[in-house]
């Protein structure tokens, strides 16, 4: 089982998986909002989530892809 996000339950985020850890970007703390412009990392191996360096405006209900090796949110 793993753990929650560093940032508390958030709705609408994005997530793509890449050299083996979970990548989530912003998303909703509560139906209310406001949006959140936060990237967070899961690692299986350590089962823990790191806030990562935020994104450069809040996103929610956006999609996240990985192109060569480069994450794209938006």
């Amino acid at each position: 089982m793993c753990t929650s996000l560093e940032r508390g339950n958030q709705w609408w985020i994005s997530a793509v998986i890449l050299d083996g850890k979970i990548y989530a970007t912003g998303g909703v703390v509560s139906s209310e909002g406001p949006a959140l412009g936060n990237m967070e990392t899961f690692d299986p191996g350590t089962n823990s989530w790191t806030l990562l360096q935020s994104l450069p405006c809040p996103l929610f209900r956006h999609g996240c892809v990985v192109i060569k090796k480069y994450i794209q949110s938006g």
